[in-house]
């Protein structure tokens, strides 16, 4: 019986250090990279949920929020529009589907399509007009214009219209920086081409994909990623990439 007994202990000591053992691995297979879905469905922070609009149908979804400032979220409108907000923080948006028109303080208008991407600064009232299906993946930031800097509100990043001679290398490659705030923020074009990697992100990066392929590998997990798609880089994440002509922009935060 004592032997027996042994026996069945030593039978569940190895089943624990299994059991350890593969939550160990799985644990050591948890990215930090996010691919966001184009519905809003796996975002972590806040599931999908209706805000409540007059006339309006409206739904968001959160997929991250930092403590330090900054979140990543998905919107979708349908239907006439006319929302004013003045936001806190600076805001870049990615076109998904649809389109609507965004207008500024002072009556500029900014018709947006599918894969545009748009700035906009903080503190100054915007209105969104007339977004029939329209769906789109944001990022919002803190963001401090450098002392003396001239930014219009609202700015479309266009990364196609830049000429090989406005990059330089940077992190992912080849980048090119459209605004970069006082508090270490900045919002970018940048390329991937080939094989690359970056040591361990001291901040957030949120990547637009305006054109190309790549697949992005961390943790012992890969993500590919192609024209139209978003993807959140978490802070501290060591990143490696395998892209063919990946165009992109990126708001590090």
């Amino acid at each position: 019986m004592t032997s027996n007994k042994a026996a069945l202990i030593a039978v569940a000591a190895t089943l624990a250090a299994a059991t350890l053992g593969l939550a160990g691995h799985a644990a050591a297979q948890e990215t930090r990279v996010l691919k966001l879905s184009p519905d809003g469905s796996n975002a972590e922070a806040r599931p999908l949920r209706d805000i409540t609009y007059p006339n309006k149908k409206i739904k968001g979804a959160s997929y991250f929020r930092d403590p330090a400032g900054g979140s990543v979220g998905f919107s979708f409108s349908d239907g006439p529009q006319y929302i004013i907000t003045t936001p806190r923080s600076a805001e870049v948006l990615h076109v998904l589907t649809g389109e609507t028109t965004y207008v500024g303080a002072k009556g500029e208008m900014f018709k947006i399509r599918p894969n545009d991407v748009l700035f906009i600064m903080p503190d100054l009232p915007t209105t969104g007009r007339d977004g029939y299906g329209y769906r789109h993946h944001y990022v919002v930031f803190p963001f401090t214009p450098p002392a003396g800097a001239e930014i219009p509100q609202m700015v479309h990043l266009r990364p196609s219209e830049l000429k090989a001679s406005d990059y330089k290398p940077g992190p992912t490659g080849q980048e090119h920086a459209y605004f970069e705030g006082q508090n270490g923020s900045k919002v970018s074009a940048c390329k991937f081409n080939g094989e690359g990697q970056m040591p361990a992100t001291t901040q957030n990066l949120w990547l637009a994909v305006v054109d190309g392929q790549a697949t992005f590998r961390e943790g012992g997990v890969t993500t590919a990623a192609k024209k139209g798609e978003n993807l959140l880089v978490k802070r501290g994440a060591q990143l490696s990439w395998q892209a063919k002509n990946l165009s992109t922009v990126c708001v590090w935060f």
